[in-house]
């Protein structure tokens, strides 16, 4: 599918909020790689950019230090979202990011047991797999020497 027009602009405003957001120099790390699928995972994008601009004035903006600090963060957002009059709502994930609208987008991903039931995963159960210890080893093995380095500092510039 071709991109053309206003969605080239909405893809390219996706990727500056990452970059913005998620912050290169920690992209190489475990905290950088997990929060940049959480980011991914929540469909952040032109849609939640108030969301994203409220958490920019926090300490650690959209990077989380660990799975407990993430799931703070979406539960508290879950939890004042729940409060809000629907005037003051802000949408903080996004589950048509895409387009078609995915479950897996939201905060409870619907999951498919082979039973043919629906259950719903919670907070927890949505962002684990983003930091799981076997997927920061291969994103590590993946870095190799630019693991836990600045990438605009690091040298030698490593191309793949």
């Amino acid at each position: 599918m071709a991109l053309y027009g206003q969605d080239i602009d909405k893809h390219l405003f996706f990727f500056s909020l990452a970059i913005l957001h998620a912050y290169h120099r920690h992209l190489t790390t475990n905290a950088g790689i997990s929060s940049l699928l959480v980011f991914m995972g929540t469909g952040q994008g032109s849609s939640t950019a108030e969301y994203l601009t409220r958490i920019d004035t926090e300490p650690n903006k959209f990077l989380f230090p660990s799975l407990d600090a993430c799931v703070a963060e979406f539960e508290f957002r879950e939890h004042q979202d729940k409060l809000a009059a629907p005037e003051q709502k802000i949408k903080f994930f996004n589950p048509a990011i895409y387009g078609q609208a995915n479950t897996w987008y939201t905060l409870h991903p619907a999951l498919l047991t082979e039973h043919g039931k629906y259950v719903f995963l919670d907070i927890r159960e949505k962002f684990s797999p983003f930091w799981a210890d076997e997927l920061h080893r291969s994103y590590r093995a993946l870095l190799g020497p630019l693991a836990g380095q600045d990438p605009a500092e690091c040298k030698p510039q490593i191309s793949w």
